[in-house]
């Protein structure tokens, strides 16, 4: 397999060094597996999408979300009336 030369600061490869150190494999081989769950992880939504996008297969989730913000909004007004 052809290798290739990657440049990491200093705190990502401590991180990837320990974890590697962690479960007794190569740090080559945490980056692999990182860079293999990253690409089966869903996608998040481009910067100029609508975050709502984001929710659109978890229709179930976003009610809940939205639920709770109202209630939440009940309980804790951002402006409190003044008389």
């Amino acid at each position: 397999m052809p290798t290739n030369e990657l440049h990491l600061d200093e705190r990502t490869y401590a991180q990837a060094k320990r974890l590697a150190e962690q479960r007794n494999v190569s740090v080559e081989e945490i980056v692999s597996e990182a860079v293999a769950r990253l690409g089966d992880a869903p996608s998040t939504p481009a910067a100029n999408q609508n975050i709502i996008g984001a929710f659109s297969d978890s229709a179930d989730l976003l009610d809940e979300i939205v639920e709770e913000a109202y209630h939440n909004r009940e309980r804790h007004p951002l402006r409190l009336k003044t008389g």
